[in-house]
């Protein structure tokens, strides 16, 4: 299928009656501003893929109607009186425990296990610490490409502070650093005072080895989420924009911590 389309959609990002339009389609008329017919992705990603990320965000009522989709392979536009075939690969993405939100009911077990075909399990960027440098340097030069200036160079201290940072936001929250760096630096190299994470100083660089390591980048990853509450004044949704990440991204780490979630002041 590399020959036909990919097509991508972020379930976290639209509401469900959105959601539901884009995926599924609709017919002129079907609802107020359905003012002509549209083909939802399923159908339009004909012999392509469809790449849903943040599929554990999707409501249970959306969760039954994929589900019928991918056991019968037809798709019900909104509105319309008969299924249409589709012919799509599937991917889907997560950031949440999907078994765990079986068991609490909030993802349905059958649609589970009819996704669960092949799994992969990408580690966090702090785990990654040899693509850094590469995503860095790609992201900082999409957003002078953007800017429409030169790409700058980063300083090896730049280097240091950005390999040795715990990003609890993963790629999301290295993007963003990177296009607030160049913002910052004008026309010179990205040094740490360009990059600011968070608006706190470089983390400790004392090395790291042995079995240590993975426990010493999760007490800084703690370090830095406690922090951005603590500045937000226990404002969650305030503390993950800090973060560059999701405010249930930030909950998860909080119930991964052990820590009762904060009141907001």
């Amino acid at each position: 299928r590399g020959s036909g389309p990919f097509l991508k959609l972020n379930c976290a990002a639209l509401t469900e009656s959105l959601l539901e339009s884009e995926l599924f389609g609709h017919e002129k008329g079907s609802f107020t501003g359905a003012v002509k017919q549209k083909l939802g992705l399923l159908e339009t990603a004909k012999a392509g893929t469809v790449f849903l990320d943040e599929v554990g965000e999707l409501p249970l009522s959306l969760q039954a109607k994929l589900l019928r989709v991918l056991e019968e392979r037809k798709v019900m536009r909104v509105g319309a009186t008969a299924p249409e075939p589709i012919d799509v690969r599937f991917v889907f993405a997560t950031n949440r425990d999907l078994e765990a939100e079986v068991e609490r009911g909030a993802f349905r077990r059958d649609l589970y296990y009819r996704i669960n075909g092949i799994s992969i399990s990408i580690p966090p960027l702090r785990e990654r610490v040899g693509e850094i440098e590469p995503l860095a340097r790609q992201f900082l030069a999409e957003a002078s490409q953007r800017e429409e200036k030169p790409t700058p160079e980063l300083t090896p201290e730049a280097l240091a502070m950005l390999k040795t940072w715990p990003w609890p936001g993963n790629i999301r929250e290295l993007k963003n650093v990177m296009e607030r760096a160049l913002l910052l630096a004008g026309d010179a190299p990205i040094t740490p005072d360009a990059i600011a994470i968070d608006g706190h100083d470089a983390p400790d660089t004392v090395p790291l080895t042995g079995n240590n390591l993975k426990d010493e980048r999760d007490a800084a990853e703690k370090r830095v989420v406690l922090e951005a509450l603590e500045k937000t004044g226990g404002n969650q949704t305030k503390a993950a924009e800090l973060l560059g990440i999701s405010r249930r991204t930030l909950v998860n780490r909080l119930t991964a911590y052990g820590l009762t979630k904060p009141r907001k002041k």
